[in-house]
């Protein structure tokens, strides 16, 4: 409701008309009962207070507690009002200032109390005044107004002039005098002064024998159109045009004083593009050029339009002198331009000359002695220039320091009108095409924000829910209604009767004794041998009200289910309370991006073996270490996965040359090239420099997934190895680290491997290398042997070596998979899952203890092995490892994600309909407001499970438990939400309401190999195995 009030600073309270008061909904609460004094004739008067009636002034919004009584005016603010909000009172200006918004007042009383309207008064153009003269302007009115104005000046008209007039109402004018010795401008639109109609002051001018002189703007504007067109008759024909624009912003006198100037330098002045004026080409010039070599260009071609133009023009500039012929070494290009008025402008590129001309230096005096000159401060091109330097003029931005801070979302989309330019051309052009840019605009995240003080979020308990609007909610549910009718009327339902009632109506009903009724509210009383009390049987209108403050609260702390279900037994009751709060968590965004889960996501271990020697090789980068005498920092590491040979070359940096140059010189061209080399994503060693050396020596490459050193474990396990033996020979000289780091590696390569049963040394040399303890005891000596007889019990060796390690390789394989997969925790992800990813980033300058563990959400675009998946946000994509992610339960999810998820099921599956992109109404993923809506009561009466809605293909839920049962050896499915009370879980733990597996295989993906031949030297014992 929108009404007038008066502010009456006698008035010790604020006073609100009766008639207004009833027309109030709702009506807030009458309380004490006061007497008026000094209100009326009879100087008493009996009234009423009533408390927190809602006021909003402005942007203001507060509740304030007001007398109620039958005054003849509608609202009356007192002094109490206006002291608590500090209101500032501008008589001049005729407005008020509340909470530095500046609002306008409308109406004014006389002495008679008659109300007398004001009108704001604001120029409807630019004005710039010169100096020491007057001029005439237009001004308007913010509304029609019904008679002739009295217009009231006001004082911040940057140092004008200007005199209380009356104007007429269908062209007002205004005089603005100068009286300073610089010129003045107004902007558009600045304010003027108020006014108000004539007839409303009519009667007191004429008795107080006052003369009222009107502008005659109609006798004056005629005269000064004449006068100028006289005078612009008596100019030369090119000052004409110059003058007479000049002239309408100008006064008589002043433009008589502008002829006078025009007529006495009328020689400086062009009369066309080829007038030199009093240059007659005497003054010579040169120019200092850098070296012989002159600055030439090519002549551009000139477009067959032009070249009649351009050669009348070339003849016209001969003519007049302007240009003369050249036999110079220098030559410059022409480049036409057609003016606004369609002749042609001749341009001369001379930017290559510029280039090496030699500039002339002068000296340029001291800044600082420039400005301990001035005495005082000088106002220049709006800055204030001071002996202490250039800075801004306070008066320029006082209107943008003074403009008030918007204290929602709503106030942020401030009237044009009202911003400190008075609404200019610019922000109004601005305004017009950004005011569509959220609609048109998904996901619009602002780059900067003006800073607002926020509310603090204040705690709301049941005691402050008012017991009326309790009342109407369970009176508004069917379950709770029904059972108050019910025990209201002392009624007994039949058995059918309670056969057709929900679930919740059925478990109330066979607690009856249990149940009370205090006014009008239904509770339950909970008997506690210790502590017992009443709670309150919640409506589902107000569901999610109790689970957002007994969960997402500052003062709740966002706890788990236990915690959370406790707080909720201590207020409130209603039927599947613990299945909603758990839900509820589950699907509650702030907890899944900021808790860590109990049990990480673990997949099964994933195994690839090689069956030759050479067939992988795994390389890696071991460092940053301290950098030795030899300058070396980093150590590329190179494992053969098949014979578990090491190779260890200490290097200066980790730059893909440096890589690339010690991996083929040193391991490529001792044991050949490799059939695939595995990495991991570093730049270094999996760029584009990595990537072409192995297309050119016919190498497969293959690397892993981001951030999981696990898919390279045969050099990470090496890394670790090397580490160790190298802190045992340090001798605390860190710095040395590379002197013995080749003896070391052989110390391996001499050690029996656990899994191969073989050293490194026997499985890719076909013998044991010599050591000093061989030496020592005589057992390197062997018997001498041909080479053919050599080379065939080598062959026979290395046969019978691989047959060996491949059997205990296959033994040590499964033995691996069985005690990895102890602990796995594997989830199956489809194409069109919501998922979360784990949050590696780490920004300089926060610590990681307090950064959200998990990003997202991401869209599974596509499945490539049963622990890799392809994902998708906004802008990017990523390969990820199934450890690196868990699923996404929001029930808000950004538009972009509904439509890309729509578009790639409607991909995989056909028969899935597309939602319109244009409409933003799509169904969220996991829709919890089942939980808080009313339900059915003839389909709550078939089932007692929670209202879960998926989209599309989804099937049906099963809420399965992270913990393991180690007589089943995985997960417990609970089939139905009502068994969960059967099972001793630990309701701390994580629930996931999981999809169930499709019939339909997922395509996999993968990258192609080519084919090889084995190597000849194997040719003759490589049989029967198979390369997995």
């Amino acid at each position: 409701m929108t009404v007038n009030a008066v502010i009456d600073t006698a008035a010790q309270v604020s006073v609100l008309n009766r008639t207004v008061f009833d027309k109030m909904d709702p009506k807030p609460r009458l309380t004490d009962y006061v007497n008026l004094k000094g209100i009326t004739k009879n100087s008493h008067m009996l009234a009423r207070v009533a408390n927190g009636i809602p006021i909003k002034i402005g942007k203001t919004l507060s509740n304030w507690n007001m007398v109620i009584a039958d005054i003849p005016d509608t609202v009356l603010l007192g002094i109490d009002f206006l002291e608590h909000n500090k209101v500032i009172i501008d008589l001049q200006k005729n407005s008020i200032q509340l909470n530095n918004e500046f609002l306008p007042l409308t109406f004014i009383k006389d002495e008679e109390n008659t109300e007398v309207k004001i009108y704001r008064i604001k120029l409807t153009e630019k004005a710039i005044v010169p100096p020491f003269s007057m001029r005439y302007v237009h001004i308007g009115s913010d509304s029609e107004p019904e008679s002739d104005l009295v217009i009231h000046p006001q004082k911040d008209l940057k140092g004008l002039l200007a005199p209380h007039i009356i104007c007429n109402k269908t062209s007002p004018i205004a005089l603005l005098r100068n009286p300073t010795e610089r010129p003045i401008m107004l902007r558009k639109y600045h304010t003027f002064g108020t006014g108000v109609e004539v007839e409303e002051i009519l009667d007191a001018a004429l008795e107080a024998d006052i003369k009222v002189n009107r502008l005659k703007t109609e006798e004056r504007q005629s005269i000064q159109e004449e006068t100028i067109e006289d005078l612009n008759l008596k100019l030369p024909e090119h000052l004409r045009q110059l003058f007479k624009n000049s002239a309408n912003n100008l006064t008589c006198k002043q433009a008589m004083k502008f002829f006078e100037l025009l007529i006495e330098f009328q020689d400086i002045f062009a009369k066309n593009d080829f007038d030199l004026g009093l240059f007659n080409g005497a003054i010579k010039h040169e120019i200092q050029t850098e070296g012989p070599k002159p600055a030439k260009q090519k002549l551009r071609r000139t477009p067959l339009k032009f070249e009649k133009e351009e050669h009348e023009h070339i003849q016209q500039m001969l003519k007049k002198g302007i240009i003369q012929p050249s036999i110079s070494d220098h030559a410059a290009s022409p480049v036409l331009v057609r003016k606004k008025d369609g002749g042609l402008r001749y341009c001369i590129d001379y930017r290559p000359l510029n280039q090496i001309t030699i500039k002339d230096a002068f000296p340029i005096a001291n800044i600082s002695d420039c400005l301990d000159t001035l005495r005082g401060k000088l106002k220049f091109l709006g800055k204030l220039v001071s002996a202490d330097g250039v800075s801004v003029n306070p008066e320029n931005i006082q209107a943008v320091s003074s403009w008030p801070i918007p204290k929602n979302k709503k106030e942020a989309g401030i009237d044009i009108n009202s911003l400190p330019c008075g609404g200019c051309k610019f922000c109004r052009r601005a305004q017009e095409q950004w005011k569509t840019f959220e609609d048109d605009i998904d996901y619009v995240t602002p780059l900067a924000v003006r800073r607002v003080n926020a509310i603090p979020d204040l705690p709301v308990w049941i005691g402050q829910i008012p017991r009326e609007e309790i009342q109407q909610c369970q009176l508004q549910d069917p379950d709770t209604s029904l059972l108050l009718t019910w025990l209201q009327e002392n009624y007994s339902p039949s058995r059918n009767e309670l056969q057709l009632c929900s679930p919740a109506v059925k478990h109330f009903w066979q607690c009856q004794p249990q149940l009370r009724i205090q006014d009008g509210i239904l509770y339950y009383w909970w008997e506690d041998p210790i502590l017992p009390k009443l709670l309150l049987v919640a409506p589902k209108a107000l569901h999610r009200e109790f689970l957002e403050n007994c969960h997402s609260r500052k003062f709740s702390g966002h706890f788990g289910q236990d915690k959370t279900l406790a707080r909720l037994k201590k207020q409130v009751v209603w039927h599947h309370m613990r299945e909603d709060c758990l839900l509820f968590i589950k699907t509650c965004k702030i907890c899944s991006m900021n808790k860590k889960p109990n049990i990480r996501p673990k997949a099964e271990l994933g195994q690839y073996l090689s069956g030759v020697p050479m067939g992988r090789v795994h390389m890696d980068l071991l460092g940053p270490l301290p950098v030795t005498k030899q300058k070396n920092k980093y150590v590329l590491m190179i494992v053969d996965q098949f014979t578990k040979w090491l190779e260890c070359f200490p290097i200066p940096g980790q730059t893909a040359e440096i890589v690339a140059k010690a991996a083929v010189d040193g391991f490529i061209s001792r044991f050949g090239c490799p059939l695939e080399v595995n990495t991991d994503q570093g730049k270094n060693v999996d760029g584009n420099l990595m990537w072409n050396l192995c297309e050119l020596l016919e190498i497969s490459k293959t690397r892993t997934t981001a951030y999981h050193p696990a898919s390279n474990g045969q050099v990470e396990r090496y890394n670790r190895t090397v580490l160790q033996i190298i802190r045992c020979f340090l001798n605390k000289k860190q710095c040395e680290w590379d002197v013995h780091l080749q003896q070391l590696v052989g110390a391996i390569r001499a050690t029996e491997n656990r899994q191969t049963g073989f050293t490194p040394n026997v499985m890719m040399l076909g013998r044991e290398v010599f050591h000093p303890i061989d030496l020592m005891l005589g057992t390197s000596r062997d018997t001498a042997k041909d080479p053919p007889e050599y080379i065939k019990q080598l062959k026979e060796t290395l046969y019978e070596v691989h047959e060996l390690a491949r059997v205990n390789l296959q033994r040590a394989k499964k033995r691996q998979k069985k005690d990895y997969d102890l602990k796995t925790n594997q989830q199956k992800y489809d194409i069109g899952d919501i998922v979360l990813k784990i949050n590696s980033a780490t920004k300089v300058g926060q610590t990681p203890k307090f950064k959200q563990p998990w990003k997202g959400p991401y869209i599974v675009t596509e499945v490539k092995s049963p622990v890799l998946y392809k994902i998708q946000d906004k802008k990017t994509e990523s390969v990820v490892h199934h450890d690196r992610l868990r699923m996404c339960y929001f029930t808000e999810l950004p538009i972009w994600l509904k439509r890309l998820r729509n578009n790639i099921l409607h991909d995989t599956d056909s028969n899935v309909p597309i939602k319109n992109e244009d409409s933003e109404d799509l169904d969220d993923i996991y829709d919890i407001s089942g939980l808080f809506t009313n339900p059915d009561p003839v389909s709550d009466s078939l089932t007692s499970e929670p209202d879960i809605n998926l989209t599309h293909n989804l099937q049906d839920i099963t809420l399965e438990s992270d913990t393991l049962t180690p007589d089943q050896g995985h997960r417990p499915v609970i089939q139905n939400i009502d068994e969960l009370l059967d099972h001793s879980t630990d309701l701390d733990h994580t629930f996931v309401y999981d999809v169930k597996e499709n019939n339909t295989e997922t395509a996999t993906a993968s990258r192609g190999r080519r084919r090889r031949q084995l190597p000849a030297y194997l040719a003759d014992y490589v049989q029967d195995w198979e390369l997995e």
